[in-house]
């Protein structure tokens, strides 16, 4: 990602939940700000809630680098007229650079998901390169979003160029909110669900399903397709957690094998084919807007 926004020429768009102003957020902030420097037109959207997962917050050093940016619904407790968007956040992280490039995931900004550096809390994610047609879908959901936040509309001849076929997959960019979207990718992975003969392959760090989803993976082990789902071996919400192991039996009665436990990553598939890239937490907690 780093080198990407190095090589722009012409934009860079970057939305992410958490932006931590540690080691690796300041690297992001000097590729950014050496990319404005050389001209290209750059935009950041960091979610409010995100932003203040450090201190300082990462905003004050793009203000200072003079990167454009944005925070998404800022709230507050003090603010009467921001407490209604507290447990609405952003949790798309999508990077577009001369939208012909794409990277989507599940991977935050922050010093933990740098394996290679050993740092104190490690976290394990899975993160995407793409190019093709999905890049103006992704480039289009952050679109909206910096819209929303800003007010400013981008144009279409930066920001949208022509994209020609890339690769052998077929991929499409989904996105689900609490807004015209709501529920949307839910319905998805429903009918993925449903569709399912053979297996169905499921890695989150959070699961706690509603009873739809529940009885969807139950009926698709009933009727001979084997059902796996990996979950970490130690999270970083334990409340999360301990609600999570409360409700296993629903889906081991039926037949699931055990739940094995890995790092914290979100891919889904369905029959060796089928994985949504930066897939939702399977949880019914709050209402956040996310991209597959």
């Amino acid at each position: 990602m780093l080198s990407a926004i190095e090589s722009a020429k012409k934009s860079i768009s970057l939305t992410t939940y958490i932006f931590d102003n540690d080691p690796s957020g300041t690297r992001f902030v000097t590729a950014l700000r050496r990319a404005v420097e050389r001209g290209v037109a750059v935009r950041v959207l960091v979610d409010a809630a995100g932003a203040r997962y450090s201190w300082s917050p990462i905003t004050h050093e793009l203000k200072h680098a003079h990167v454009p940016f944005a925070t998404f619904l800022p709230s507050s407790l003090l603010a009467p007229w921001r407490v209604a968007s507290i447990n609405l956040r952003n949790h798309r992280k999508i990077l577009v650079v001369d939208g012909q490039t794409a990277f989507t995931g599940g991977m935050n900004i922050r010093h933990g998901n740098v394996l290679a550096e050993k740092p104190k809390h490690p976290v394990q994610d899975l993160h995407f390169r793409v190019q093709g047609p999905v890049v103006r879908q992704l480039q289009e959901v952050f679109a909206n979003d910096w819209t929303f936040t800003s007010g400013e509309t981008l144009p279409d001849e930066i920001w949208f160029p022509e994209l020609a076929d890339s690769g052998n997959v077929i991929a499409r960019a989904i996105t689900d909110g609490p807004d015209a979207d709501y529920d949307k990718l839910r319905w998805t992975l429903l009918a993925a669900l449903g569709e399912a003969q053979t297996s169905i392959q499921i890695l989150t760090p959070y699961f706690l399903p509603d009873q739809a989803l529940v009885t969807a993976l139950n009926l698709a082990a009933l009727r001979g397709a084997r059902v796996d789902i990996i979950l970490p071996s130690k999270s970083n919400l334990p409340y999360v957690h301990w609600a999570s192991r409360a409700m296993w039996w629903q889906v081991l009665e039926r037949g699931l094998p055990p739940l094995a436990h890995t790092a914290a990553v979100r891919p889904f598939q369905v029959n060796d084919r089928g994985r949504p890239l930066g897939f939702p937490r399977l949880r019914k907690l709050g209402r956040h807007a996310v991209s597959g």
